[in-house]
């Protein structure tokens, strides 16, 4: 639903009309009561602010950026931006601390390294774009509540004519003939206490001009400006208003859609005081030619001299309620950019983690590098062979010929042998080309199988009959004659 339409229907269905059918003003005793509702509206700033719970710097780039600094800068009391010693020490502890929900460490602190001091490098400009972010936050928010705080004054103005000041004293009423007639230049609608006291208040009460029973005969012709008699006059008759709603939120359309009813009620046809289009600033049903109050004809409010040749905007209770509405309009956009600031602070965040992921990326690379290395099968050349100058000492994969004809090269590698040791050396079983302890066509090659097998582990392969079998032909080997004996038992 349109908010005008919401406010409209608000302000319509919370209104008295308790007014008797004589009560000429009843209707625009209504619309005033409309403004002063609204007027008293709350506002609160925690619906401009959103939720702040969220708007310093993000851990993640604090604790990211100084898990990546040099072991030295970590190690000391502060470094950088981190300038208070305690907050640096908490901040490691929760480095050291932290946990997700599946128990393991949030963040790590890699060792020194080249690639270490590029992503602490990428980090910081990080760190100094989301400080960046959380500066603009805080201006945001501390303009948001400016702007509130200038609605709030001027909603107090549009009730007693002083910024700030919501509840009238004497010092805030005029003498009658200044507010009501207009005597005075832009008297009239100083604010709306004023006006329900001159729409409701005079000599003559017998019908009762704004709501049944209320007679209020204290603001007359010949009462006088700063009078306690006025304040008397606006306290019984705003008690008459409706209760204000409890926690009612001010808003824009609130405050615009009461100016509207209020201007929807202006215009006196039957007034005698003025000609033209000077009737249209009369609130009142009054056939008088003033509103002095003298008597039932002249109890209203004569807006010409205020107004002048201008709109209803120039009275100052409607200036002062239209410039609130327009500050809680900033106010609801300045909302709208907070949250663009704070998303923008969230993926500040998210950028950090990926930017510590290529340093997690990086070590995982080197660990496996490191991996590959150890478990690369060390290569024999034949000129490690040709060292050996006798037979004792040449062992696979170097084979002993006696009658070579380079005597120097008596030891010499043996490319089958070479390759059968390669792949034993890599714990696999199998040779490069996948062959098991049956493709073992020498003793010496097939028991060096076993050379990383421990103290009571199976045997990989055992020179068995001239041949090289594997593991399970020996178990089954082994305990073949237990099963010989299960069978006959069976029988």
């Amino acid at each position: 639903m349109n908010p005008y339409y919401a406010s409209l229907i608000f302000l319509s269905t919370n209104l008295p009309h308790q007014a008797a059918g004589t009560a000429e003003n009843a209707k625009k005793f209504d619309a005033l009561c409309a403004a002063l509702r609204a007027a008293r509206a709350t506002v609160t700033d925690a619906l401009y602010l959103g939720d702040t719970a969220d708007d310093g710097q993000p851990e993640p780039v604090r604790a990211l950026y100084a898990a990546t600094l040099d072991k030295a800068a970590y190690n000391g009391k502060t470094f950088g931006v981190f300038t208070d010693e305690t907050d640096f020490k908490n901040l490691k502890e929760r480095i050291a601390t932290a946990k997700d929900e599946h128990n393991r460490l949030v963040y790590t602190v890699a060792a020194d390294s080249p690639m270490k001091r590029m992503v602490n490098f990428n980090l910081y400009k990080i760190y100094n774009e989301s400080s960046k972010i959380v500066a603009a936050i805080s201006a945001a928010k501390k303009n948001s509540e400016a702007l509130t705080q200038d609605a709030r004054q001027k909603m107090a103005e549009a009730i007693t004519g002083n910024p700030g000041k919501a509840t009238p004293t004497k010092d805030d009423f005029e003498a009658r003939a200044d507010a009501c007639t207009g005597s005075a230049q832009a008297a009239a609608g100083r604010s709306l206490a004023a006006d329900l006291i001159c729409v409701c208040s005079g000599t003559d009460q017998s019908a009762d001009p704004c709501v049944k029973d209320l007679r209020d005969t204290n603001y007359i012709a010949a009462t006088t400006a700063k009078t306690e008699a006025a304040v008397t006059a606006y306290k019984s008759i705003a008690a008459r208003c409706p209760a204000l709603e409890p926690n009612k939120e001010a808003t824009p359309e609130l405050l615009q859609t009461a100016i509207s009813l209020f201007e929807s009620e202006l215009g006196n046809s039957a007034y005698t005081g003025n000609t033209g289009n000077s009737i249209h600033f009369i609130l009142g049903q009054g056939a008088g030619a003033t509103c002095n109050g003298a008597d039932s004809s002249t109890i209203c409010v004569d807006y010409t001299k205020t107004v002048g040749t201008a709109t209803i905007a120039k009275i100052p209770w409607v200036a002062a309620l239209t410039t609130a509405a327009a500050k809680l309009r900033q106010a609801q956009a300045g909302r709208a950019k907070l949250e663009a600031l704070r998303a923008e602070l969230k993926s500040q965040a998210r950028t950090a983690w990926a930017e510590f992921g290529l340093l997690e990326l990086q070590e995982a690379l080197q660990s496996t590098n490191i991996k590959a290395t150890e478990t690369q099968p060390k290569q024999i050349t034949d000129t490690a062979c040709n060292k050996h100058k006798d037979s004792t000492t040449c062992q696979p994969p170097c084979k002993w010929e006696e009658n070579a004809a380079d005597k120097d090269k008596k030891c010499s590698l043996d490319p089958k042998e070479a390759a059968e040791q390669a792949t034993q050396e890599t714990g696999t079983g199998e040779t490069q080309t996948g062959k098991k302890c049956s493709d073992r066509t020498k003793k010496e090659g097939c028991e060096a199988e076993n050379k990383n097998v421990k103290a009571g582990e199976k045997s990989v392969c055992g020179w068995i009959e001239e041949t090289c079998k594997d593991s399970s032909f020996l178990v089954n080997k082994k305990f073949s004659p237990i099963n010989s004996s299960i069978s006959l038992l069976a029988f």
